[in-house]
């Protein structure tokens, strides 16, 4: 709310992973109230938000220079770090994001000037007309290099999404096919796939898909990415399905987890 909101002003649209964060029922009044719509990658697919996630291991690589081996005061020198990316030239953009964003150039510790302003020997020529033209003209030149970063980026993302299909070949699934999923937590020998489920709708422009159990119960709680799937064979019928970990979890708990069993102590055995 204070970084974002009362800096810029309300999001049309956010886009988060699926942490647990995120998905409660105060973000989901939050995004409410400030009429933002609320968008979630899909599980354990962090490509789904890789300029995020490709951020973050910018951030990370650089807090660990600063750090030095002290790891629980990152925190101090985040806002730093933060500066350094927001203010760099990307050579995507042909600029820096804090240029795209107000429209002038930061002042740097080295710098002797202000950017953008004029002169003190000009000031008493200057009239409102010249202020005038010189913020339209500088107003154009912001609009000019906005509508150019976002066309270098999506060149950028084409560029990379022909690149990656050039090199992979995608599974894809029909509707009513039985999947398996893979499984991202697995306890020791816990087996790495469970499932089947039902592929009920398809994203192709995604490679998403979303499932049911077998039994007609509730669907999976998100789309899974193609990634975490594979198709479910059997020279059988299948009818049910073959693991789910929670389910198998409290079937067979810990031994840790049981009740000590009542012991009964024979009174004749004491010689009572």
């Amino acid at each position: 709310y204070e970084e974002i909101t009362l800096r810029f002003g309300c999001p049309d649209e956010i886009l988060t992973d699926r942490g647990a964060n995120f998905m409660s029922k105060i973000m989901a009044n939050y995004v409410a109230l400030m009429k933002t719509n609320h968008s979630c990658t899909s599980a354990y697919h962090p490509r789904t938000n890789g300029k995020v996630e490709r951020l973050n291991g910018i951030i990370k690589s650089m807090l660990r220079k600063y750090v030095k081996g002290n790891i629980y005061e990152w925190d101090r020198y985040l806002p730093r770090v933060e500066w350094s990316c927001r203010t760099r030239y990307h050579k995507t953009t042909r600029t820096s994001p804090f240029y795209l964003v107000y429209g002038v150039h930061p002042r740097q510790p080295p710098d002797d000037f202000w950017p953008n302003l004029i002169p003190e020997r000009q000031q008493d020529e200057t009239t409102m007309e010249d202020l005038s033209n010189a913020s339209t003209a500088r107003l154009l030149k912001l609009h000019h290099k906005r509508q150019q970063a976002k066309q270098l980026t999506e060149q950028r993302q084409a560029a990379d999404k022909q690149r990656w299909d050039d090199n992979t070949k995608v599974q894809r699934f029909e509707v009513n096919d039985l999947v398996l999923v893979r499984h991202e937590n697995p306890y020791g020998l816990e087996p790495r796939w469970f499932g089947p489920y039902k592929v009920v709708k398809r994203n192709l422009d995604s490679d998403i898909y979303f499932l049911e159990p077998l039994d007609g119960g509730r669907p999976y709680t998100s789309w899974i990415h193609t990634d975490r799937l594979k198709l479910a064979i059997s020279g059988k019928t299948i009818e049910s399905s073959w693991y789910h970990p929670a389910n198998t979890r409290a079937l067979f708990p810990p031994p840790g987890d049981h009740p000590p069993s009542r012991i009964v102590v024979d009174s004749s055995a004491r010689g009572e």
